[in-house]
């Protein structure tokens, strides 16, 4: 069973429901995770042009998962940087079994490292903004090998 964001960190998240929200991003298989995603963020990274919230991220998530059937996210750190942010360090880790933008499926897996910045909105008790960073070049790397 993989690590969900929970296992790392002791006692110094931002807030206990910091937490608990990010296990959703740790299965973006999960049809609950995703249309929890829809209710409680944005979320952006080098590939989407800019901040995606409600069914467009809800899409986006499931285009990942159309890509990589099998994908999890283990994680290597998660740090509170504030009462109301966190940052964490993940390895995204799946085969690419279905077509993404970069092309046809190669039935390569990817180990991709990479890093979320989150917003924690404690009045309406939600994450509020997820900014997650990787090399898409690595990623592309590892599916052309």
């Amino acid at each position: 069973m993989a690590p969900t964001y929970s296992d790392a960190g002791g006692s110094h998240a931002p807030d206990r429901r910091v937490r608990t929200r990010c296990r959703s991003l740790e299965r973006p298989r999960s049809r609950r995770a995703r249309a929890g995603a829809r209710r409680w963020c944005t979320y952006e990274d080098p590939v989407t042009g800019g901040p995606l919230a409600g069914d467009a991220l809800a899409e986006y998530l499931a285009a990942l998962v159309a890509g990589f059937p099998d994908v999890h996210f283990d994680l290597v750190s998660f740090a509170a940087t504030s009462d109301t942010t966190a940052a964490l360090q993940w390895v995204m880790r799946g085969t690419n079994a279905g077509p993404t933008p970069a092309g046809p499926a190669t039935g390569l897996t990817v180990d991709l490292p990479g890093a979320d910045v989150i917003d924690y909105d404690p009045v309406s008790d939600r994450v509020a903004r997820v900014v997650g960073d990787f090399d898409t070049a690595t990623m592309l790397r590892q599916l052309r090998q």
